[in-house]
């Protein structure tokens, strides 16, 4: 009996150390709030006894100085020696009820402030720890697509990423010897009418370049419509998209940095509170098409003519840009 309750003694307080522990950061931040605030009343509260310690030295100086005068020429004058032995106790009193009314708020401020430094360094240390796991899984990821590419092809990988069907295709083509039409079997992305989670889980910058009222009448995230889509005009689309995508390249070489939002208005999308802080920096090294779109095509079958052309758009931002270095965009 003694063993189970041991047991579960050592459990709970395992349990409770893990939560102390995972709340640490949060903890001091409270805590050294708390005590510079408290430290704050307290100077205020010490100050007025320190000014009240000041005004009976003062009364005590005075007392010290009209006795002083009183008895000059008399038997029982105060010589210099035994006035400034007086005045040294009255300085002695008046500094230590200063350093006794001020201790306890200094004492809680340095804390506060030791609290509020360590918190934020614990915050720090876990967020470079983050930082470092997610690299090592990014490198994981980016390995494993790889392998992926190298053993299926990259049309597997990206069915797999974005969860849509790969399917078979009959398309006509024309035979570069020949000159002459033919039709072959092609691989080509699927969103089929059994998937009902469609981009879910994609990159909170992605957009589907697609039929505006199809994605509106199925409830997908207003994110997703876009009023520069023409309804089965696939080639089109797809040289817009390009076409933009160029553009904008342009646009980085000469304004040196460019926002999200600047692509989304070019695409007909809305603007969202992300996209207003993160973009793309130029980089003179970095080649002419330093900004991508990530564009992957793939075959609606929801939408309601039951068969549409539509495109995934997977921007490929540098990151936040405010506080980086680069030409602010107009």
């Amino acid at each position: 009996m003694l063993n189970a309750v041991m047991k579960v003694v050592e459990k709970g307080s395992a349990e409770m150390y893990n939560k102390i522990s995972d709340n640490m950061p949060q903890i001091l931040k409270t805590l050294g709030f708390g005590m510079i605030i408290t430290g704050t009343v307290g100077a205020c509260v010490a100050t007025s006894k320190v000014q009240n310690a000041f005004e009976k030295f003062n009364e005590a100086r005075e007392d010290i100085d009209n006795i002083k005068e009183e008895y000059m020429d008399t038997e029982l004058a105060m010589d210099e020696k035994t006035y400034k032995k007086e005045l040294v106790k009255l300085y002695f009193e008046l500094g230590g009820n200063i350093a006794k009314y001020y201790a306890l708020p200094i004492a809680l401020e340095v804390g506060g402030i030791a609290c509020y430094n360590k918190s934020f360094s614990m915050i720090e240390t876990r967020y470079t720890d983050a930082v470092a796991a997610l690299t090592s899984y990014m490198a994981i990821l980016k390995n494993y697509r790889k392998n992926v590419v190298d053993k299926y092809g990259k049309d597997v990988d990206l069915a797999m990423r974005y969860g849509l069907d790969l399917e078979q295709e009959t398309v006509e083509e024309i035979d570069p010897e020949t000159g002459k039409k033919k039709k072959v079997k092609k691989d080509v992305l699927v969103l089929n009418e059994g998937n009902n989670n469609p981009f879910d889980g994609y990159s909170e910058y992605s957009r589907i370049f697609g039929s505006d009222e199809y994605y509106a009448a199925n409830n997908i995230n207003d994110y997703y419509q876009t009023s520069e889509y023409e309804n089965n005009q696939a080639l089109y689309n797809k040289t817009f998209l390009l076409s933009q995508q160029k553009q904008v390249n342009e646009w980085l070489r000469i304004k040196k940095r460019i926002y999200l939002f600047e692509v989304y208005d070019m695409l007909g999308f809305d603007r969202t509170d992300e996209s207003m802080e993160v973009g793309w920096i130029y980089d003179p090294e970095g080649g002419d098409e330093q900004i991508s779109f990530g564009i992957t095509e793939f075959r609606n079958k929801r939408a309601f003519n039951g068969y549409e052309v539509n495109f995934i758009l997977d921007f490929n931002v540098d990151g936040h840009l405010k506080g980086r270095a680069g030409q602010a965009a107009v």
